[in-house]
């Protein structure tokens, strides 16, 4: 069995992997939307998928590095120890990383427009980069300003917008140079299926944040109300995506590409009946799993139409 260094182990842990698996997500339906209209440019496709990635990964650590500061996380908080609650990396350490990953976000960035110029234009290049910088704001001042907007609620606008409009919208504008209406469909699905992972986090920690001032959605919903919420978003976010590939597809059996939702929506029907928190994180990580496998099976019914 291999061991992991342990200070490795914590780094893998502040990335946050089940969250990484949702982005991907994100970004190949962003890419996966613009195949129904346009041959796709893989190096466009490739730099979406870094760029969503390390967005991800930097609101991540910036995510562990304000909790810690703002003392979210501590010894009640329930789930995986976090990095810089372990002791084993230092605040001066993830500041780091935190710095280093944005600037490897922005370089990513600037080679998907310089890639995407001839579908967007200078005009859309300036507006996207413009967007892209407040990604990176928005990622690292969600719990690690000095003002947190994830303190007071906020966090779950700012992930379906960014994550979910602007990840697939975005990327869609960038394959094809254009902006269909229908193609809000999918975009939403994502912001939707996004802030959901974030409210199964929330509704984990309730009781903690409560004590510590960090006042989420769910901890303004309380437990069942939260528990609503996520069937709310899990539903609504399915049958988007049913919707707008329903419109795409054009032999019978690439509808089987919609049988993960079955298992997707089972997984949202299992927060009613978690009453403890610590079985809450398995169930996090299978959802983000899940809407990937939905997104891979519509990629797959789409090449094989």
């Amino acid at each position: 069995m291999i061991k992991l260094n342990p200070k490795l182990k914590y780094w893998i842990l502040a990335a946050r992997p089940h969250t990484l698996t949702l982005g991907l997500a994100c970004a190949l339906t962003g890419n996966l939307a613009a195949m129904n209209t346009v041959n796709i440019d893989k190096k466009i496709t490739f730099f979406s998928v870094l760029t969503t990635l390390l967005l991800q990964t930097l609101s991540n650590f910036a995510n562990d590095f304000g909790d810690y500061k703002h003392g979210a996380d501590n010894e009640f908080r329930i789930g995986p120890q976090r990095a810089l609650q372990s002791g084993v990396i230092s605040g001066e350490e993830m500041l780091t990383a935190i710095r280093l990953t944005a600037l490897a976000a922005l370089a990513s960035g600037l080679m998907l427009l310089s890639y995407s110029l001839k579908n967007i234009g200078l005009a859309g290049m300036f507006i996207l980069l413009s967007i892209g910088l407040l990604a990176i704001w928005a990622a690292y001042a969600y719990t690690a300003a000095k003002k947190p907007y994830g303190y007071k609620g906020w966090g779950d606008i700012f992930v379906f917008i960014f994550f979910g409009l602007v990840t697939v919208e975005g990327i869609y504008f960038l394959q094809s140079g254009k902006i269909h209406l229908i193609s809000i469909l999918p975009a939403i699905a994502m912001g939707f299926f996004s802030t959901a992972v974030l409210n199964l986090n929330n509704i984990r920690d309730i009781d903690n944040d409560r004590q510590a001032g960090k006042i989420t959605v769910a901890v303004r919903l309380g437990k069942n109300g939260s528990a609503w919420y996520h069937f709310f978003l899990t539903s609504t976010a399915s049958l988007l995506m049913v919707v707008y590939f329903s419109f795409v597809f054009t032999h019978p059996l690439q509808y089987l590409a919609f049988l993960p939702v079955f298992a997707i929506m089972a997984s949202a029907y299992q927060v009613f009946y978690h009453d403890k928190a610590e079985i809450l994180y398995p169930v996090l990580k299978s959802f983000s799993l899940l809407v990937l496998v939905f997104t891979i099976c519509l990629w797959m019914a789409l090449i094989m139409g």
